[in-house]
C-alpha cells in the first residue's frame, strides 16, 4: 500500500531494509516538478483551511481570553492557549481581517476591542 501510494503521487519507490533495524526511506519530488508558485498556493490553501478549522477553538479561545483581559499581551495568549506566538498573531491578524477584534491605541499600551463575539 507505501508503494502504490508513493507512485501515485508521482514518487520513487520507497527503501525498504533490515539491518539491525528496519529501515524505510521515503523520497520527495525533485525540485523541477515542484513549481514555486504551486507550492505557496498549496502552503497558503492550508493555513486558510487551518485558520478556518481552527475558527471553534483557536480562535474561539483567544476571544474568549480577549473577553477576559482586553490588555492581553500575544505572549500571554499562546502561554494559555498552548500554541506559538506566531500561530496567535496568525489568528489576530485573521480576527482582524473578519472584523472581530480591533486593536486600540499602540502596541505597548493599549488594549483590544471584541467588536462581535459569538458564544
Amino acid at each position: 500500500m507505501i508503494v502504490k501510494q508513493s507512485l501515485a503521487l508521482g514518487l520513487r519507490e520507497p527503501d525498504f531494509r533490515q539491518d539491525i533495524d528496519f529501515t524505510t526511506t521515503f523520497w520527495r519530488r525533485e525540485k523541477e516538478n515542484l513549481e514555486e508558485k504551486d507550492l505557496e498556493k498549496d502552503l497558503e490553501k492550508d493555513l486558510e483551511k487551518d485558520l478556518e478549522k481552527d475558527r471553534s477553538t483557536t480562535q474561539q479561545k483567544i476571544l474568549v481570553e480577549i473577553q477576559k483581559n482586553n490588555h492581553i499581551t500575544q505572549r500571554e495568549l499562546s502561554v494559555i492557549i498552548g500554541i506559538n506566538e506566531k500561530n496567535i498573531r496568525n489568528n489576530i491578524a485573521k480576527l482582524k481581517t473578519k472584523g472581530l477584534i480591533e486593536r486600540i491605541g499602540p502596541d505597548k499600551g493599549g488594549y483590544w476591542k471584541v467588536k462581535t463575539f459569538d458564544t
